[in-house]
């Protein structure tokens, strides 16, 4: 949302049902074997579907404070405040099992192969998440110099959910009948895709900033902030996974009936990313023209200027050539704004030059999996 509104903005989908019981077109609808539809051994199924809805409440207190006739003529104000976030979120994903059994073994001498058959069987799978935040925050002010020199210290815990996508435990797996899984080491069965990961938590981290801002006049103001971001829980990120994927379930197989809970399984998989530190300074200033002659008066400039550096992370990517850390995906070492600005109460245009650093996106591999990370872990010789 924008600064200070005090609701959530942003384009949050469309709700498909809704939308057509509102268009009074949703009873003209043929729904045969669109939500259920009888199979051939006259059992009426779900179809196949994908959707989610995500409930939210929020409820935020927060208290103002001002001390006048400090020391020096000093004055200390701000705000503290907390925010309580329920959320309930609802996912329907589709679960794929392909079933592969022997109908003749292969021959003892190897001239002849085995002949399998395959079955593939579709069920729907829903999974509902609950969880509550509590997320404080203080804003802090102290005026050195009335009106005109500010000290600001914030601090605050904030918190990212992963898509519902990464969470939904749906996609296709294959259990061969060649394939004997009873230890650790024996082969997996697989699956393909990506299994998401219903125990995966929100991206959450505590950010604290401390700056100074000076006003010399009512026209211009500059300031000076350091920043600090300790991530306690990361972006999720891809992991190759392997284990009894179905075990707690109560899945068995459609074919024999047996339970599946001890069958191991290859899997792709999401789980939560490492914690790191980022921080960072940026100088800013803002002006207007007040003093110029005509219509020139109503125009200003706005620059900032901000440096940023993460700490290494659990598993650093590597340059495989040179060693060094590279730092992390998509981030500048350095960020740069230039804007000039006109606002004459019925014109308001701005012309506005950004510019970052480079940044390091992955390490080429040859046209296999680019994921930087998992690079890395081959040349470290480090598990995925």
């Amino acid at each position: 949302g924008f600064p200070g509104s005090g609701r959530r903005v942003g384009w949050q989908g469309i709700q498909t049902g809704n939308l057509y019981r509102q268009l009074g077109s949703f009873e003209k609808l043929n729904l045969d074997c669109v939500i259920r539809c009888m199979a051939n051994d006259g059992v009426v199924y779900d179809q196949p579907v994908q959707r989610s809805t995500e409930e939210i409440m929020n409820l935020y207190y927060m208290a103002d404070f001002e001390q006048e006739n400090l020391p020096f003529g000093m004055t200390f104000n701000g705000n503290v405040g907390i925010r309580g976030v329920w959320t309930k979120v609802h996912g329907e994903g589709n679960m794929t099992l392909n079933i592969t059994r022997i109908l003749t073994p292969e021959s003892p001498d190897g001239t002849v192969a085995a002949t399998v058959d395959t079955t593939t069987f579709r069920q729907n799978v829903s999974r509902t998440e609950t969880r509550t935040d509590w997320l404080p925050s203080y804003n802090l002010n102290l005026w050195i110099i009335p009106d005109q020199l500010v000290a600001r210290y914030y601090t605050a815990k904030t918190v990212a959910r992963p898509q519902l996508s990464r969470m939904l435990p749906a996609g296709t797996c294959t259990i061969d009948e060649r394939i004997q899984t009873n230890t650790d080491d024996d082969d997996s069965n697989s699956c393909s895709g990506t299994i998401g990961n219903p125990g995966l938590l929100p991206n959450t981290a505590r950010n604290r900033s401390l700056g100074l801002e000076w006003y010399p006049n009512r026209d211009t103001t500059f300031g000076l902030t350091w920043q600090k971001q300790h991530v306690l829980i990361g972006s999720p990120q891809n992991i190759q996974g392997r284990g009894r994927l179905f075990s707690g379930t109560g899945q068995i197989d459609p074919v024999t009936g047996d339970s599946i809970d001890n069958l191991l399984f290859d899997y792709p998989s999401y789980s939560d990313g490492p914690g790191f530190e980022r921080t960072g300074w940026e100088f800013s200033a803002k002006t207007a023209f007040t003093f110029l002659p005509g219509l020139l008066r109503y125009t200003g400039a706005d620059y900032n200027t901000s440096t940023l550096s993460s700490s290494a992370q659990e598993r650093p990517t590597l340059d495989p050539i040179t060693g060094d850390i590279m730092r992390p995906q998509n981030e500048s070492a350095y960020y740069d704004n230039i804007s000039l600005w006109d606002d004459d109460g019925r014109t308001n245009a701005r012309v506005s030059y950004p510019s970052r650093g480079e940044v390091f996106t992955f390490i080429t591999n040859a046209g296999e999996n680019r994921n930087p990370r998992e690079y890395n872990s081959s040349i470290a010789g480090n598990a995925p």
